[in-house]
């Protein structure tokens, strides 16, 4: 039987959680003051890894049934949608140290709008302004996140 596209993404999942999960335990789980910076990504490790687990018995489970499994991606504009999106977290992750979160995130949230849910600009750039100040107001003032600060200040 040769694996499926869903089973080797399912199976993906699983060793991404299991990576989290042992590289978290180097971070120490449990201290004598409470939690561990390693407790939230163990976590975060294990239920990626349990759901990825899942998906994969699943998969294998319609596959014994004889179902003929459904093409990974029959739709081509959800594919490019996805890739647009990836490519999209990607320019933040490379633009937030140079740009700053906010500026960075106003940006790639002004792409997402406007080209993938193909809204209006003035809509798309209020909206993306909105929630991306909303966003920098919640972490850095609210909860003490440190972001990062691009070569504007902010």
């Amino acid at each position: 039987m040769k694996p499926s596209a869903e089973m080797i993404s399912s199976l993906v999942w699983v060793l991404l959680g299991l990576g989290i999960c042992l590289y978290s335990v180097r971070l120490q789980l449990w201290t004598a003051a409470g939690p561990g910076s390693g407790l939230l990504p163990f976590v975060a490790g294990l239920f990626i890894g349990l759901f990825g687990l899942a998906l994969l018995l699943l998969e294998w489970s319609r596959r014994r049934r004889g179902r003929r499994p459904a093409p990974f991606w029959a739709d081509a504009a959800g594919r490019n949608r996805v890739g647009l999106v990836v490519a999209g977290l990607c320019a933040m992750a490379y633009l937030m140290p140079v740009l700053g979160f906010l500026l960075a995130a106003s940006l790639v949230m002004t792409f997402l709008l406007g080209v993938i849910e193909r809204g209006r600009l003035a809509s798309s750039v209020t909206l993306a302004l909105a929630s991306s100040v909303s966003i920098y107001w919640l972490f850095a003032s609210l909860l003490q996140v440190r972001l990062p600060r691009g070569v504007l200040g902010f």
